[in-house]
């Protein structure tokens, strides 16, 4: 580990990077505009085995900045987030790709909005950029800006909005709230749909806002690009679909946002179906996991989500009757 300190932080950057050799220089140099603020930023080194290192070391931190560098062997991006959780000292937390920038003034005024309130989680908008130059903008309506509701009530008015992003970095999130519900990530692809999932419905307050701060770059070569049909994918997304399906038996939650994490339940079980049928296999579901998805929808009263559940619930029995996927 090396460390370059500062007092105690206002906020923790944390940046998991493998073999990021080519976009981490611009990556911290966008996080070093930030000014007026003290910011850590903690780079958790994922076993690179290029100059992804001394790339890092190459950059200075101005004032009040500190860069905290953690090399571990790879063990993929949830624990490397993990593990910069565990160093983060700053009130607020947020969570940068290596492979991505921020816009320093939106992040910095979405810093203070957040910071300003009591709330637990914040949403802020992400700029995407795809490999084919086209760019999307990504954030919630004008009329919630500025809102503050419950984090259940906010998970269901962003997915009626459709306007839900699993991505943990179009959010701003308090330490305490992290440390309080001892949330950790999961596995190596979908980490982000189990975490913003669980976290935002069990936060006491969320904050909307309309801070265009992230600048995302979608890359083919990504982790989840290079495994539209894998084996990893599959086995990722059966075991996100399991651990939501025990989080909506053990919350206590309202039975619309039961019936929302259900459909995602169902999406993800679909995935893995189709994951099946590319790899000429056949995955086996347990039919609870599907049945008690099917009691949420069809009990939440809510046409919109109803509509969706059960176009997933009509994939899975087609997935079936062609023997790609086999319940039990």
């Amino acid at each position: 580990m090396s460390v370059k300190c500062i007092s105690t932080p206002s906020l923790s950057i944390i940046v998991p990077a493998f073999n990021a050799s080519r976009t981490i220089v611009e990556c911290l140099e966008s996080i070093f505009s930030i000014q007026q603020i003290l910011v850590e930023t903690i780079v958790v080194n994922d076993g690179s085995t290029d100059d992804t290192l001394d790339k890092i070391r190459s950059v200075t931190p101005p004032a009040l900045h500190s860069l905290i560098v953690i090399s571990t062997p790879n063990q993929g991006v949830s624990n490397a987030r993990n593990t910069g959780l565990k160093s983060a000292q700053g009130e607020i937390v947020a969570f940068v790709d290596s492979d991505d920038t921020i816009a320093s003034t939106d992040f910095l005024d979405f810093y203070y909005h957040f910071s300003k309130s009591n709330c637990d989680v914040a949403i802020g908008g992400i700029k995407i950029k795809f490999a084919t130059k086209n760019i999307e903008l990504r954030q919630i309506p004008q009329s919630l800006s500025n809102i503050v509701t419950t984090g259940e009530d906010a998970f269901n008015i962003l997915h009626r909005t459709e306007t839900f992003t699993p991505l943990v970095f179009a959010y701003l999130w308090k330490k305490r709230f992290i440390t309080q519900h001892k949330l950790q990530f999961q596995f190596k692809m979908s980490e982000d749909d189990l975490w913003t999932t669980t976290a935002i419905c069990q936060a006491h307050s969320f904050l909307f806002t309309n801070h265009v701060h992230y600048n995302y770059v979608k890359r083919k070569q990504s982790l989840t690009g290079s495994n539209k049909a894998s084996q990893l994918r599959q086995s990722c997304h059966y075991a996100v679909a399991s651990e939501l399906s025990s989080f909506v038996t053990y919350q206590n939650l309202l039975i619309k946002t039961k019936g929302w994490i259900a459909c995602k339940i169902l999406y993800l079980v679909c995935d893995v179906l189709d994951t099946a049928a590319a790899l000429q296999t056949t995955a086996t579901i347990p039919i609870e996991i599907c049945n008690s998805a099917k009691y949420y929808i069809v009990n939440s009263q809510d046409v919109q989500l109803q509509r969706i559940g059960f176009i997933y619930l009509y994939r899975i029995k087609q997935f079936v009757k062609q023997g790609v996927g086999l319940l039990v």
